[in-house]
């Protein structure tokens, strides 16, 4: 596991595991399962799958992952403090024109995934949700 110190300006002595920074990432989906679209899954949508298989090898759209990020720090004496990084599971083959709003429900879902996943290791949640609040999910 890799670690980077840094050092502040402040004495932390409350050994608060704390959210220094935390986003949304929308990665580009380099090997999408795309046999949802293929005629023998559902032949009666045949001819719009393949259209839509068509439009994609075209690039008229593409697939992406949605995960959500955060670095985490604590006191490791003075002012040095220890980051870590925490990421969500994540959900790959997201159709890249699904829609804002699906998007941005899946952002918040991910969201949710990381604060779960901050909150197990004693992470404080206030400074979770103060930096939660500032993110756009569109």
């Amino acid at each position: 596991m890799q670690y980077t110190m840094i050092e502040t300006n402040e004495v932390d002595t409350t050994n608060t595991i704390r959210v220094d920074s935390i986003r949304i990432v929308k990665d580009h989906d380099d090997n999408p399962d795309l046999s949802y679209l293929d005629y023998d899954n559902d032949p009666y949508y045949a001819d719009q799958n393949a259209e839509r298989l068509n439009a994609y090898h075209n690039g008229d759209w593409h697939c992406i992952g949605i995960h959500a990020e955060c670095f985490v720090s604590y006191s490791v004496g003075g002012r040095d403090r220890r980051i870590e990084f925490f990421q969500s599971t994540g959900i790959w083959g997201v159709e890249s024109d699904a829609g804002k709003e699906y998007h941005a429900d899946l952002s918040r879902e991910q969201m949710a995934d990381l604060r779960s996943h901050c909150e197990r290791f004693g992470v404080d949640m206030d400074s979770f949700d103060k930096q939660a609040n500032n993110l756009s999910f569109n």
